[in-house]
């Protein structure tokens, strides 16, 4: 009952309350929302008294769309690069998202600004670096960071330099290496 799909017809209101009804403590953003229903569900959550916790991207909606909902938090530092996308541009796409890491360094303007706008609203980033990096683990241990995961951490150094609060997230849960 605490997984909902939303679409244009969905009455946000309602189902933050039904969701607030369930005793939750916050809303999570997965993926499908347009910008327009991102910031509606941030408005009704915060009216509920609710957190909002959102993957860095939601596509359509960019890393900037979703921080200007003022979520509490985002997840997955490698998906930040979808903010170096020109306004319009196609987001989600594996082969794209190599292109733009492999070019875009994790400091450049588009993302500074992503990290300005996340210091000034608060909202945290959750960088799920050890989750990336389990498809190294070898006898126990973590191989060499990939290309993604490289850039991964260099997006929660800059944003950390930026004054972004980093905090640990809860995808590794029960994990045991």
């Amino acid at each position: 009952p605490g997984v909902r799909q939303i679409d244009d017809t969905t009455n946000i209101t309602a189902a933050v309350a039904a969701a607030a009804a369930l005793g939750v403590r916050g809303i999570k953003l997965y993926s499908d929302l347009s910008p327009a229903r991102v910031a509606e569900i941030g408005v009704a959550a915060r009216a509920a008294g609710l957190a909002l916790w959102s993957h860095a991207v939601v596509p359509p909606s960019r890393p900037d769309e979703i921080v200007a909902a003022a979520p509490t938090s985002i997840s997955h530092s490698d998906q930040v690069i979808w903010s170096a996308v020109p306004s319009g541009g196609a987001l989600g796409d594996r082969a794209e998202r190599s292109r733009l890491i492999a070019t875009v360094a994790a400091d450049a303007p588009p993302l500074q600004e992503l990290y300005g706008a996340m210091k000034r609203r608060g909202t945290l980033l959750e960088p799920t670096l050890i989750v990336m990096q389990l498809g190294s683990v070898v006898d126990g241990r973590f191989g060499p960071l990939g290309e993604v995961q490289a850039w991964a951490v260099a997006a929660a150094r800059a944003a950390h330099a930026a004054g972004v609060r980093i905090v640990a997230g809860t995808d590794a849960i029960g994990l045991r290496i």
